[in-house]
């Protein structure tokens, strides 16, 4: 079978490093970006990379992108929800990296909750996708203890760096070597909702005491 993979994301910048990775390790990469301004567009033609951009996402558009390329891997990282339709039509595996420990932190705005909850070890997961949100098969937790003064805005940066982009690199080692190795847990976790932005200073005045 081929192994034509795809990125989903709002980023260029991080698309941009992820498909260099991929080119690296002689896998078939195209790309779909959540994002109007299009500064690398004329970067990934002269790589000979397909890509899509959209405004907002569109679902028929990018499984009409995915059906056309024979798309089987697909990396996702934006907000919004894939319906079932979606999980019906693309019949690929669908990775995600969730800014946050799963199953303990689903939802939104998991680095701001879990540093108001006090957690010393941050972290984010690899999972599989499933119809349920943020409740696929976890295959990797990656963790960062962050032991000096900070502020949420930090913290996300730390998170990104430190734990997503090494789990975007591991999901290219899985589709290389085919294998998947589950992570189990028995703990089923907690839904967090969007958090107010009244909140979050206070929660910087937190994070400067407690560390």
């Amino acid at each position: 079978m081929s192994k034509n993979c795809c990125i989903l994301l709002k980023d260029e910048i991080t698309t941009a490093r992820l498909i260099a990775e991929y080119i690296k390790n002689d896998l078939n990469i195209s790309a779909i970006i959540l994002n109007k301004k299009k500064k690398l567009e004329t970067y990934f033609k002269k790589l000979g990379i397909k890509t899509l951009y959209l405004k907002s996402f569109n679902e028929g558009k990018v499984l009409t992108f995915l059906k056309k390329n024979k798309i089987n891997f697909l990396t996702v990282n934006i907000e919004n929800i894939l319906s079932k339709k979606f999980f019906s039509k693309f019949k690929g595996k669908i990775f995600a990296v969730h800014g946050g420990i799963l199953p303990n932190f689903k939802g939104r705005n998991s680095i701001d909750w879990m540093a108001a909850l006090g957690l010393k070890n941050l972290g984010s997961t690899l999972f599989l996708m499933s119809k349920k949100i943020d409740q696929g098969k976890i295959i990797k937790i990656k963790y960062f203890k962050k032991k000096t003064p900070t502020s949420l805005k930090e913290l996300a940066f730390l998170l990104h760096y430190k734990t997503r982009l090494p789990l975007y690199s591991m999901i290219i080692e899985i589709i290389k070597k085919n294998k998947i190795s589950k992570f189990t847990h028995k703990k089923k976790g907690r839904y967090f909702y969007r958090m107010h932005e009244d909140f979050k200073p206070l929660i910087d005045k937190y994070l400067k005491k407690a560390y």
